[in-house]
């Protein structure tokens, strides 16, 4: 993240792959961070999944973190979203 170039780059491949990281929240430098991704229509979970462990994802390939995924269920929501849609 730090290098704006190769950030920005990652960007534009995330969404040309149907996906887009709204918020990166570590909650410190030795505990969980908590992310919210958008995904285009008709992305599967284990394609989700597949993503954020792969070479695109929040590891950039490697095995850093434990990515655990969790839907969040926006009929609990009215269907609203805190971020404007990407897709």
């Amino acid at each position: 993240m730090s290098d704006e170039t190769v950030f920005a780059q990652n960007i534009k491949t995330t969404m040309k792959k149907g996906f887009f990281n709204h918020a990166f929240m570590p909650m410190n430098s030795e505990s969980p961070i908590y992310c919210v991704w958008e995904a285009k229509e008709g992305i599967s979970d284990s394609q989700f999944q597949d993503f954020i462990d792969g070479p695109y994802g929040v590891n950039w390939g490697l095995v850093a973190l434990n990515n655990n995924v969790m839907k969040i269920d926006l009929s609990l929501t009215g269907g609203q979203t805190p971020y404007e849609r990407k897709f």
